[in-house]
């Protein structure tokens, strides 16, 4: 199973730290965008989890507590910008 949002983003923040001090600007870029994506997905999660959620039924239902209903399996959820 992945790790959390916020330990995937202190990763990213890690790497993005390390690449900024190499003057690897581009990979910098990268790993403080996808630190920014997890950790605003982690908040609105925070909030509701359904803020998350693509528009797609079934995560929606799997989201909501309802995955009896699905037809996709939990662990394929769609969220915004990837599956978590």
């Amino acid at each position: 199973m992945r790790a959390d949002p916020v330990s995937r983003a202190q990763k990213s923040t890690r790497k993005a730290i390390q690449h900024y001090l190499d003057a690897a600007y581009e990979e910098f870029y990268l790993q403080a965008a996808i630190a920014l994506e997890l950790l605003m997905k982690a908040f609105l999660a925070g909030i509701d989890k359904s803020f998350i959620v693509e528009n797609h039924f079934d995560s929606m239902l799997i989201i909501s507590g309802n995955s009896k209903y699905a037809k996709e399996p939990p662990w394929k959820i769609k969220t915004i910008g990837e599956i978590w």
